[in-house]
């Protein structure tokens, strides 16, 4: 998935409301789950690192409580 150019909170309410709304029906949990790799904090930089270097594919959270 790629976002181009979203800029929420420009947006009215009702509008993000709606596109919550189509996400909810539509995002497949599954597969965003397994695009997901969660790090702690101690691993954040290193996970940087390979992002600017374009080897790490779906996304990334950095879990600052682990």
């Amino acid at each position: 998935m790629t976002l181009h150019g979203v800029h929420s909170v420009e947006q009215p309410p009702e509008r993000r409301d709606r596109a919550w709304g189509v996400l909810e029906r539509t995002l497949d949990l599954e597969a965003l789950d397994e695009a997901t790799e969660v790090v702690g904090l101690e691993g954040a930089v290193e996970a940087a690192e390979r992002i600017l270097a374009s080897r790490i594919r779906g996304r990334v959270v950095v879990d600052v409580r682990a």
